[in-house]
């Protein structure tokens, strides 16, 4: 690979030197952003439906910036603006976990081999060399079935922690107000 062409260098600051260290194609924008999309997913930064960028939270300052009072803008932060966002979140999520796991694909190829290893029959007649293959291509539809359910098990298992994890990050978000002034008279108070 020629090092002038569409390459990069680290120059070490010891002593000057610098190494060859790769081709820009392999970090390239469009690459990069992928690689934040990957990152960023969970976080709900790329809405994963509609596959757009979701270019900023709703932020208090905006609210406020209208004239609003303050407080007014807090609440419709808190209690309208941030739980839409936890929701897209959310949905993000349970989205992932569908596709990572993609349960009805694993459900409509439950008994096919695993890996598609499958061993063709004999063209003649041998019953010896017949019932080898067919034991074994019935042991690696049995390996199939076997860790697809596995698969299944821990999808519905993931999914059922998404959702219990969702509604209570929801539910705290609505109710940190709620103890927050709990906490306070209780401080105040002993």
């Amino acid at each position: 690979m020629n090092e002038n062409y569409n390459s990069f260098k680290l120059r070490n600051p010891a002593d000057g030197s610098s190494r060859f260290t790769g081709s820009s194609r392999v970090l390239s924008p469009k690459n990069y952003e992928f690689v934040l999309r990957i990152y960023f997913f969970g976080a709900g930064i790329i809405n994963m439906k509609t596959n757009d960028r979701i270019s900023k939270q709703p932020s208090f300052a905006k609210a406020s910036a209208g004239g609003e009072n303050i407080i007014t803008s807090f609440f419709v932060w808190h209690f309208y603006q941030m739980p839409q966002f936890l929701f897209l979140v959310w949905g993000n999520y349970i989205s992932f976990g569908a596709n990572f796991f993609s349960i009805p694909l694993l459900l409509k190829t439950f008994f096919s081999p695993w890996r598609r290893y499958a061993w063709r029959y004999p063209k003649a007649f041998d019953p010896g060399e017949f019932f080898s293959t067919l034991i074994s291509n019935v042991f690696s539809r049995l390996v199939g079935a076997i860790v697809r359910s596995f698969l299944v098990i821990v999808g519905i298992i993931v999914q059922i922690f998404i959702l219990v994890a969702g509604g209570v990050v929801f539910l705290l978000w609505i109710l940190i107000p709620l103890i927050l002034v709990l906490l306070i008279s209780f401080i105040v108070i002993f």
